[in-house]
């Protein structure tokens, strides 16, 4: 799927400045997947998120007929999880943003030197990501790591579990598969599970079950634990270090 990101802005010409600037600043991250989408209205967007993730959602604080805060206010009540980012050329209002618990703010003025400050954080805490190429009964399909939930091993097949709700099965083993995601955040929990850290929303270390953001429950196996928690809780620490 890319990494995703919505703008919201009435400003078409702003808008696409901070578009160019954005793929440019992931380009030399070494990230050419960056899909940006455009909303002149806030309630175009909201209409939006109902069918569309995004990783990040730019807000244009001086809109009409929603404002960027009641925007940001809708998106929280909904339950939709992303992070907001707050544009303006009205820098007296940057303490007004907090009250929404945003990921960051970027100065119209200065929005080249905001965005690249803005693509660093965000690299730096959805962690690093790779193109995995999935060879089911469909063909061959190219997804990214950041959206694999969890790889499920059963006989000789891997299942691939993604946040859109779809699913792959491959012909390959837990080992094969673990030299393709190195270095991502999805990591071995279990003989028969690899899980992403991104999408656990708790885990019980006194019944070894994992509880995903979904709802879905899974074994943590013991053999795996110890190793298991010590990087989620670095994944934890990254997080709240950027956040």
């Amino acid at each position: 799927m890319g990494y995703t990101i919505a703008i919201c802005d009435d400003d078409k010409n702003m808008a696409d400045k901070l578009t160019a600037s954005l793929k440019n600043e992931f380009m030399k991250a070494g990230r050419n997947d960056v899909i940006i989408d455009y909303y002149d209205t806030g309630v175009q967007l909201l209409v939006a998120l109902k069918n569309k993730m995004y990783k990040a959602v730019l807000l244009d604080i001086n809109m009409e007929p929603m404002d960027g805060f009641a925007v940001a206010e809708a998106i929280g009540k909904s339950g939709y999880r992303t992070k907001i980012i707050f544009v303006t050329s009205h820098e007296d209002v940057v303490y007004d943003t907090f009250d929404y618990t945003p990921f960051y703010f970027i100065r119209k003025s200065r929005y080249e030197t905001y965005v690249q400050r803005v693509i660093k954080k965000l690299i730096a805490i959805d962690g690093y990501e790779k193109t995995i190429v999935l060879d089911d009964k469909d063909g061959i399909i190219n997804i990214n790591s950041g959206d694999i939930t969890y790889v499920q091993s059963e006989d000789h097949y891997l299942t691939v579990h993604t946040a859109d709700g779809n699913s792959y099965v491959i012909r390959k083993n837990m080992m094969e598969f673990g030299q393709d995601i190195t270095g991502t955040d999805i990591v071995r929990a279990h003989k028969k599970y690899m899980i992403n850290y991104r999408y656990i929303s708790r885990i019980n270390q006194s019944t070894n079950e994992i509880l995903m953001i979904d709802g879905e429950t899974l074994k943590l196996g013991r053999s795996y634990k110890d190793t298991f928690m010590k990087g989620y809780m670095q994944y934890r620490h990254n997080r709240q270090t950027y956040e």
